[in-house]
């Protein structure tokens, strides 16, 4: 998408994944933490698969929203002043790499709920 698409049509390409991501993301964050946490209680397992999943949500809101929004009124000064400087192409993979993150938290959380899985005793 960033290497292809012309700069005002990766910002609405952007835009569009940005606004409808709270729509798909929030749920499924939702239902692995409560499977995370049922799996837990079930199996007197650590609730840290739960914990790890749910992590997410304040990773997203309270780093990456606060800078990075698309509100004028709720994003950072600093990250406006980058954001006006800086061509579209800038500011996509930017956004794709703080979002990697979340990817990252979700690889870890799947090996320790995998596991947690694999060594139940019950």
């Amino acid at each position: 998408m960033v290497a292809h698409a012309p700069p005002k049509l990766l910002a609405k390409q952007w835009l569009l994944a940005y606004q409808f991501a709270p729509v798909f993301v929030a749920p499924v964050i939702l239902l692995g933490a409560l499977s995370n946490a049922i799996l837990a209680y079930s199996t007197a397992s650590s609730p840290s698969p739960a914990v790890a999943t749910a992590s997410v949500i304040p990773y997203t809101a309270l780093y990456m929203e606060s800078g990075q929004g698309t509100d004028k009124d709720t994003t950072k000064a600093k990250a406006k002043a980058w954001a006006e400087g800086v061509d579209m192409k800038t500011i996509a993979n930017a956004w794709a790499k703080t979002n990697a993150w979340r990817y990252v938290i979700t690889g870890i959380v799947t090996v320790i709920s995998a596991t947690a899985t694999a060594f139940n005793k019950a």
